[in-house]
C-alpha cells in the first residue's frame, strides 16, 4: 500500500516520457523540428546569460545544456530521470512553511560551544577570520562567494554530466543522495532550528564576525544577491546543523568514488567540497560541528539510497498484484464421426 504512490508516479513520468521521446508525434518530422527550433532559441538565450556575467555564467551554461537535451529528442527521459529535483524543492518549501509555523526556540550555544572544544579553545571561524584578514582580503572574500554559491549551481552542473554521460553509473545514487539528505536535514532544521556563527555574533555570544559572503558577491557585482544574503523571509537562516552545504560536497564524492567516474571529474569534485567546507566555516556560515554533522548526514544518505533503491525500483516497476489465472495443460479430445473414421484432433482448455 505504501509503494502505491510511488508506482502511479513512476507511470505517469512513464507517459510523459513515452509522449515526448517516443509517441507517433514525437517521432515525426514537425515535432523534429520543433524541437531544433527550440533547441536553437535555448543556445541563443544561454549565451545572452553567458556574455552577462557573474553567477548568469552558469544559468546560461545550463541553459544551453537543455537545449542539447531536447535536440537529442531525450527531453521525456530526462523529464521523468530529473523529477526528483522538483522533489527537493517540495521538501525544502514544506520545511521553510513548516519551521515558520511551529517556531521552535533557536539554539545557539551547543554547536558554539562543541566548536570551541574542536578549535581547543578557539572557534575555528573567528580564528581563521583573525588568521586571514577577512576585513582587507577582498581576493578570498571572491573566492569564498563563489565556492559558498557553488552549492546552488554545482549540483545541477554535476548532475547534467552524469545523466548525460554515465546515466546507469550513479546518477540515480546522487540525485537520490541529495533528496535523502536533505530530508534527513530538514527534520533537525523544523525540531531544532540552530543558528550559523554570524547570527550568534549578531547576539554577542562570540567575537564579531566579517560578512566575507556578502563582500564577495558586492565585489562581483551581485548585489541583488548580497542584498537578500541573511534575509530570512527568503531562505532559513536558522539552519545550521546538520550543514547541508556540507553534505551534498560529501554525497558528490561518494557516488563519483563508488562508480569510478573518470579521474578528472572526482578531481573537480573533491576541490569543491574542500573550497566549500572551508569556505563555509572562513566566512561564518556554519561551525565546524555542522560541517562535521553534514559529512555524517551524506554518509547515512548515500548508504540509505543504495540499500533500498532496488527494492524501491522493483516495487515500483512490479505490475499491480493480482491472483494469477490457473491455466490447465491443454486437453487432447479425439472426436470420431457416426460411422467410425477419426475425425481432426481438437483442444479444450
Amino acid at each position: 500500500m505504501a509503494i502505491a504512490p510511488l508506482r502511479l508516479v513512476a507511470r505517469m513520468l512513464d507517459r510523459v516520457e513515452f509522449l515526448l521521446d517516443s509517441s507517433p508525434i514525437a517521432v515525426s518530422t514537425t515535432a523534429r523540428r520543433v524541437r531544433m527550433a527550440t533547441a536553437a532559441a535555448a543556445v541563443v538565450y544561454g549565451l545572452t546569460l553567458i556574455a552577462s556575467g557573474g553567477l548568469k555564467l552558469v544559468a546560461g551554461a545550463v541553459v544551453i545544456a537543455i537545449g542539447g537535451i531536447v535536440a537529442s529528442g531525450r527531453l521525456g527521459l530526462f523529464t521523468r530521470d530529473w523529477a526528483p529535483v522538483f522533489a527537493m524543492m517540495a521538501v525544502y518549501g514544506g520545511a521553510f512553511a513548516a519551521a515558520a509555523s511551529l517556531n521552535m526556540p533557536t539554539w545557539y550555544r551547543p554547536q558554539l560551544e562543541a566548536d570551541r572544544l574542536l578549535g581547543l579553545g578557539h572557534v575555528p571561524s573567528v580564528w581563521l577570520q583573525h588568521e586571514l584578514d577577512a576585513a582587507h582580503n577582498g581576493p578570498m572574500a571572491v573566492w569564498t562567494a563563489c565556492a559558498y554559491a557553488s552549492h546552488y549551481y554545482f549540483p545541477i552542473m554535476l548532475g547534467l554530466y552524469v545523466w548525460w554521460r554515465h546515466r546507469d553509473d550513479g546518477f540515480f545514487d546522487l540525485i537520490y543522495g541529495y533528496l535523502a539528505a536533505l530530508a534527513l536535514a530538514t527534520i533537525v532544521f523544523v525540531l531544532a532550528p540552530t543558528a550559523p556563527p554570524w547570527l550568534a555574533a549578531q547576539r554577542g555570544l562570540m567575537p564579531p564576525l566579517h560578512d566575507v559572503v556578502k563582500t564577495g558577491l558586492l565585489d562581483l557585482h551581485l548585489n541583488t544577491l548580497a542584498d537578500h544574503k541573511g534575509d530570512p523571509h527568503l531562505y532559513l537562516t536558522r539552519a545550521a546543523f546538520p550543514s547541508v552545504h556540507a553534505a551534498w560536497p560529501m554525497v558528490s564524492l561518494l557516488v563519483v568514488l563508488r562508480y569510478r567516474l573518470p579521474r578528472p571529474a572526482v578531481a573537480l569534485v573533491l576541490l569543491q567540497l574542500v573550497s566549500v567546507w572551508f569556505a563555509i566555516v572562513y566566512g561564518g556560515e556554519h561551525y565546524l560541528s555542522d560541517v562535521i554533522a553534514g559529512a555524517l548526514v551524506a554518509v547515512v544518505a548515500v548508504w540509505l539510497v543504495g540499500r533500498y533503491r532496488e527494492r524501491v525500483a522493483e516495487a515500483i516497476r512490479r505490475p499491480s498484484q493480482r491472483p494469477p489465472v490457473a491455466v490447465g495443460e491443454p486437453e487432447v479430445v479425439v472426436v470420431r464421426t457416426t460411422v467410425g473414421r477419426p475425425g481432426a484432433a481438437q483442444t479444450r482448455d
